[in-house]
C-alpha cells in the first residue's frame, strides 16, 4: 500500500484544490501552500506525478534547500510532514500532478 493511503486511512484528508492539484513548473522556484480555508495545514504523504515526456522536475522536501529530481513520466509516493511542497526545473518546464493527504 502507498503512503498516500495509509495516510488517508489513518484520517488524513485528501487535498481537494483542483487548481493546485495540477500544474506545471519552470526554472523559478514554485512553492506549493497546503492550506484548509486561512489555515496553514501540515501534510502527511504526497504522490507527486511529473507528466513531462523530456524535462526532470526538482521536488525540495526541505524547504528549498535540496532538490531532488523525479524524472520524466516517473512519480513518487513518500510519507512527507510539512506545510509546503517546491517544485522547479533545470531547463525548460514540467507539468506535474500532485495528491496530498493532509493531516489535523
Amino acid at each position: 500500500m502507498s503512503a498516500y493511503d495509509d495516510a488517508i486511512k489513518a484520517g488524513a484528508k485528501p487535498f481537494q484544490e483542483n487548481s493546485d492539484r495540477l500544474g506545471s513548473a519552470s526554472t523559478t522556484v514554485l512553492k506549493i501552500q497546503f492550506m484548509k480555508g486561512v489555515h496553514q495545514v501540515k501534510c502527511r504523504a504526497i504522490e507527486l506525478f511529473n507528466a513531462s515526456m523530456t524535462v526532470d522536475l526538482l521536488y525540495s522536501i526541505d524547504g528549498g534547500t535540496k532538490f531532488n529530481a523525479l524524472a520524466p513520466r516517473s512519480s513518487i509516493d513518500k510519507p512527507y510532514k510539512s506545510t509546503s511542497l517546491q517544485l522547479k526545473t533545470a531547463s525548460g518546464s514540467a507539468a506535474w500532478y500532485l495528491d496530498a493527504a493532509l493531516g489535523q
